[in-house]
């Protein structure tokens, strides 16, 4: 299966997946997810997950208000 595009005006055979499908151990109510400095964030509350895709896990977790909101850093940690 090929990764989603922002470009794709409809979702290719296959979509929608679970995040489990990809991000397996993830939890599955999260709010928002993005893509920076090749690596995946995902957002849930009021903390952020970062995942290494190397180990295929949650690397940390942390507030995002700091790193995300702009109080006090320019780029995530």
């Amino acid at each position: 299966m090929s990764p989603w595009r922002e470009d794709f005006r409809v979702p290719p055979r296959g979509y929608p997946i679970s995040i489990a499908t990809r991000w397996n151990g993830l939890r599955s109510d999260l709010e928002a997810a993005v893509r920076y400095n090749r690596a995946d964030y995902f957002f849930k509350g009021g903390n952020y997950f970062k995942w290494n895709d190397y180990y295929r896990r949650v690397e940390y977790r942390k507030a995002k208000a700091g790193p995300w909101l702009g109080c006090g850093r320019t780029e995530p940690k």
